[in-house]
């Protein structure tokens, strides 16, 4: 980076405009009156146009940034079988799936995801399988070994992976992992540690990460981080604080993503992935559990979840995060 220790307030190029060119570069931008700089921008989240529907929590969300499809969650007052599609600007609502319940496990795209298992009630849990094309919903013939919710997954729906979860109630948390074919599915190497209500993420059936949630025996908080390459999982480095993401969808591909509006004991700082590590960023501005979300650690949404705003109260408010980055910034003198 180049450094301009001469200047000292006394040799600053004057320039007709924001035309820098170098991070650390500082010259006076004589076109708009303002000292400027160029200068890594720290990432930051912004307001975005409120979810469709019902307000939710505890939802299922996969897609990209721009594309995504969220469904199932839990209003105020109900388990439910909404289905939301996102734009990358708007929501709108889809047709309702044929279950209604919460702690699903969804992967794919928009117009071809599968949302598996669930909840609804104390004890009513799924081991089905369903598929969405943008419009309808299906019902595939493969089903889960066992009914489970809070599972993680990824792929498509024709070549899919989920991992974890847990059954029963008392709930017994699960060390499976399976992959999906769109018909059948099938057992592969299990996970290290049984895990539930985990953060996950990946682009393909065997390239996955998975981070916090819940271990037992007491379903404690954790802030492990395991990798799937198709064949078996390795440990890889901790989150900064051991949390259950209950921030649910593809919000990464494995080498770049977010943890976001976690819990467990309390709301949790957000955290980044670049692939290695895990750094903290900035906080919502409207801090959240049980949210949904979508993106990579350049660009993401978080939308709805519980906002502690109230008994059982939900939020629709959904937030854009973008990255950190090197740009143009104008030097405020005072």
């Amino acid at each position: 980076m180049a450094e301009y220790r001469e200047i000292f307030g006394e040799a600053v190029q004057s320039l007709p405009s924001s035309t820098g060119t170098i991070e650390g570069q500082i010259w006076y931008d004589s076109g708009n009156n303002a000292i400027k700089l160029i200068a890594l921008n720290p990432g930051a989240w912004t307001s975005g146009n409120n979810m469709a529907g019902t307000a939710l929590r505890n939802f299922q969300s996969t897609g990209s940034y721009t594309s995504a499809v969220v469904n199932g969650g839990v209003s105020s007052t109900a388990h439910i079988n909404q289905t939301n599609e996102w734009d990358g600007t708007n929501w709108a609502t889809g047709n309702g799936s044929p279950i209604s319940g919460y702690g699903r496990c969804g992967f794919g795209t928009q117009t071809a995801a599968v949302f598996a298992g669930g909840q609804n009630g104390p004890s009513t849990l799924y081991n089905t399988i369903n598929e969405y094309d943008g419009t309808n919903w299906t019902s595939s013939p493969g089903t889960l070994a066992q009914p489970t919710r809070s599972a993680r997954g990824t792929g498509t729906q024709t070549a899919g992976f989920f991992c974890g979860g847990s059954s029963g109630d008392p709930p017994t948390v699960l060390n499976q992992s399976y992959d999906y074919d769109g018909t059948c599915v099938a057992a592969v190497t299990v996970m290290p540690t049984a895990t539930q209500q985990h953060g996950g993420g990946g682009t393909t059936q065997d390239l996955f990460f998975c981070y916090g949630g819940q271990v037992p025996p007491s379903n404690t908080a954790t802030a492990a981080t395991l990798n799937w390459n198709g064949s078996s999982w390795t440990t890889a480095n901790s989150m900064n604080q051991s949390v259950s993401p209950m921030t649910t969808g593809t919000m990464s591909s494995s080498t770049s993503a977010l943890s976001a509006a976690n819990s467990w004991p309390s709301v949790s700082p957000n955290e980044q992935w670049d692939g290695t590590c895990w750094s903290v960023i900035a906080n919502l501005n409207t801090q959240r559990s049980q949210a949904c979300g979508s993106g990579t650690g350049a660009n993401a949404f978080c939308a709805g979840g519980y906002d502690n705003s109230g008994p059982d109260q939900n939020t629709l408010a959904t937030e854009l995060w973008t990255g950190a980055a090197v740009g143009t910034q104008t030097v405020t003198v005072t």
